[in-house]
């Protein structure tokens, strides 16, 4: 069920998280880069308030355990992403929004199982089979139990 509500996710947010649910500040940046970092606003800050997400509870324990997690707003927090390997603002806020994706996909992932190998699937379809042919006996029997009453 879970694997159905993840790729039901993963469709519905093909372009990645829409972006009215995140705000975005911009600071100065540190690093290489030269003045250009030093001087311009290039550092893009993504805030997502996890409030607004309608995701499964396991989904939001993960997000919460992240090394993103901040703890305000209450009750759920908020997911606080920076980038700053592009010179460029929309260069940083894309990166930070793909940042964003990776993370989301992570806690989505971290709580489904693995998925079933062929060798177990076959058995499970042989104990099927096995418990199917079980009851039909089982049922013969009574019906012919039955049909014994019936005759006298």
């Amino acid at each position: 069920m879970a694997w159905k509500e993840y790729e039901a996710f993963k469709v519905a947010h093909k372009q990645g998280i829409p972006e009215d649910l995140c705000s975005f500040s911009y600071t100065t940046s540190s690093g290489p880069g030269g003045q250009n970092v030093n001087k311009v606003n290039t550092r893009a800050v993504l805030v997502l308030p996890l409030s607004r997400l309608s995701v499964p509870p396991y989904v939001m324990y993960n997000l919460q355990h992240t090394a993103h997690h901040i703890s305000s707003p209450p009750p759920y927090g908020s997911l606080q992403i920076s980038a700053q390997e592009h010179r460029t603002q929309p260069g940083n806020r894309e990166e930070a929004r793909k940042r964003l994706w990776r993370i989301m996909c992570e806690a989505w992932e971290g709580g489904l199982g693995g998925v079933t190998s062929e060798q177990k699937m076959e058995r499970v379809r042989r104990m099927e089979g096995e418990w199917k042919r079980r009851k039909k006996a089982e049922k013969e029997f009574l019906k012919s139990k039955k049909a014994d009453r019936r005759a006298y």
